[in-house]
């Protein structure tokens, strides 16, 4: 079998998530990375329906302007009883996902704001890790500080220096990109392709591909 449309699509999310994590204290830099990781990634499934566009023998123009609406109402109309599997189940899937899962939602509607409306840069942040007290005992916890020094350079080691907490276990500096203080970039976009990954698997195991992509 040939290459699938969809590991292309795949390895281009995980070379943007790559330069993320490179680029993660350096603004503006990862906030583009950031944009183009979304794309890719929210694209990966629909790749995926291009894979059985060729598996079922319907193909598509890609001058088509909607290309997952004219692969559904093509499947709808067919009366191959795969292909109505397959239909209920990537509907019901990608419903599940963009719908449903917290994360997938968050980061479908984040691609669509930025891609349709307009650029949403996140703010320089710095976390701090520390327990509570001197106690072995004490509870970790953790707080976030703005940093509105420079966007464009990496963070100020000496100016946080004056405001780290007592017994600090970790450092960060965080790109929130909301206002969810446990949803940092880097972390959020691993999570996020991870589960786009594990669909495509599932979908892959479920309806194995036969033909040449």
């Amino acid at each position: 079998m040939k290459d699938m449309h969809v590991e292309g699509k795949i390895l281009e999310a995980e070379f943007f998530l790559a330069r993320i994590k490179e680029n993660y204290n350096v603004l503006p830099d990862v906030t583009f990375y950031f944009g183009a990781f979304l794309c890719s990634a929210n694209s990966i499934l629909d790749y995926l329906l291009q894979d059985y566009s060729d598996e079922f023998n319907l193909p598509i123009s890609f001058d088509t302007s909607n290309f997952r609406h004219k692969f559904y109402n093509l499947m709808e109309h067919s009366k191959d009883t795969k292909i109505q599997e397959f239909r209920k189940w990537i509907i019901h899937k990608r419903k599940q996902f963009e719908k449903t899962d917290k994360l997938g939602l968050f980061l479908t509607q984040k691609r669509h704001r930025i891609i349709h409306r307009h650029h949403e840069p996140p703010s320089l942040k710095v976390r701090f890790r520390y327990k509570t007290s001197d106690n072995p005992e004490a509870k970790i916890k953790e707080c976030f500080v703005p940093f509105f020094k420079n966007q464009q350079t990496k963070l100020d080691k000496k100016k946080t220096d004056q405001i780290v907490p007592k017994n600090l276990i970790e450092r960060k500096v965080i790109l929130p990109i909301d206002d969810r203080k446990r949803m940092d970039m880097e972390e959020t976009c691993s999570d996020y392709l991870d589960k786009i990954t594990i669909l495509v698997n599932k979908t892959l195991k479920r309806f194995p591909l036969t033909s040449e992509a």
